[in-house]
């Protein structure tokens, strides 16, 4: 049994009981292999959350353009939605030509034109319009979002105004496409 303690007497162990902790070796080699755990862990993360923001983009995207053809052909008046490739953003356009307000696609995601090269340059300032009819068709445009080698075709036809949404076989079999950035 142990002695009762009184302040400033130090206490006695007695010689068959076991020191409890953890030695500073044991808690260094914890943090070192905590820290590894991390560094091999977060590139995963990274990879999928760009990924997940790839598909949120596509979503976004082609929600919208089904959103402006319904306008388009409930107004019984044209409706556009305008990509800028350059800055990549996109926004619908109103009656008179004013735009609404403008949304931005994430800054390492690849926009392009699917029948065009993938890198843009300055000198390709003009923007891509996807138009809507009142009649519901449209005048067919194909866009292409990329993260590496995950690509999504965005297809709308010309004839019904119908928004398609595909992965390219390229990206299927990993192969490189002639306009790929990579």
């Amino acid at each position: 049994m142990m002695p009762k303690s009184r302040v400033g007497v130090k206490q006695t162990q007695a010689p068959n009981q076991a020191v409890m902790g953890f030695s500073l070796i044991e808690a260094l080699l914890v943090m070192v292999l905590l820290g590894l755990l991390a560094a091999i862990i977060a590139p995963a993360f990274t990879s999928g959350y760009r990924s997940i923001v790839l598909k949120s983009t596509v979503r976004t995207v082609a929600a919208t353009l089904r959103y402006v053809r319904a306008t388009a052909i409930g107004s019984g008046e044209k409706r556009a939605l305008e990509f800028d490739l350059q800055n990549k953003e996109f926004s619908a356009v109103q009656t008179a030509g004013k735009s609404a307000q403008s949304q931005t696609v994430a800054g390492f995601l690849d926009l392009y034109e699917a029948d065009a090269p993938s890198t843009v340059t300055e000198e390709q300032t003009q923007p891509v319009v996807f138009e809507f009819f009142p009649s519901g068709g449209s005048n067919g445009h194909s866009l292409v979002l990329a993260y590496r080698h995950k690509r999504y075709l965005i297809d709308v036809s010309p004839l019904t105004g119908k928004v398609k949404v595909s992965v390219p076989i390229e990206t299927v079999l990993r192969i490189k496409p002639e306009n790929s950035p990579e």
